[in-house]
């Protein structure tokens, strides 16, 4: 990833969970969560979240639903965020 954009490194951190993920890994929570605090370093609000709604789903799975509810709950405060933004 040497050379690669700082949203392009976000992309492929959020692949690497995608990948973990189906493979039923576990660190496949610790990618999603790099993900995002790359894409928020950088600004990208999408990538932040998709990969927030894939760790929520993750935590699902996993039967942590406190931290499902909780990731969900962050996603949707940025979407209503995003909204209150873009009705300015």
């Amino acid at each position: 990833m040497l050379g690669s954009s700082p949203s392009d490194r976000a992309w492929a951190t959020y692949a690497r969970g995608e990948a973990l993920s189906a493979l039923g890994e576990p660190d496949a929570t610790d990618a999603y969560m790099l993900a995002i605090s790359l894409a928020r370093a950088v600004g990208n609000p999408f990538v932040v979240s998709v990969s927030q709604v894939s760790l929520a789903s993750e935590h699902s799975r996993a039967r942590s639903h406190r931290q499902a509810l909780y990731a969900f709950a962050d996603c949707l405060h940025a979407y209503a965020r995003l909204l209150d933004s873009l009705a300015r």
